[in-house]
């Protein structure tokens, strides 16, 4: 699918589903198997977050996809 999606990074979602809030994508590969994508109504992950799970890269690019996220990365052009 080619979506990029780094985790680790603070990003906006600025158009799609839930625009104007914050995602943070943890690679939690290691202990789940799979990736957790957090959403907050704020840049420190202190007001209204909600978390979802993806079972494989494959599975995260498609939720981006869902819901038709473009997200600005902290850090990124």
């Amino acid at each position: 699918m080619g979506v990029d999606i780094p985790a680790g990074i603070v990003g906006r979602i600025v158009a799609g589903q839930e625009r104007g809030r914050f995602v943070y994508i943890v690679d939690d590969r290691d202990k789940s198997g799979g990736w957790l994508v957090l959403t907050a109504a704020d840049r420190q992950f202190s007001d209204r977050v909600f978390d979802a799970w993806a079972a494989d890269r494959d599975a995260l690019e498609g939720f981006f996809i869902d819901s038709e996220w473009s997200v600005e990365w902290e850090g990124r052009e």
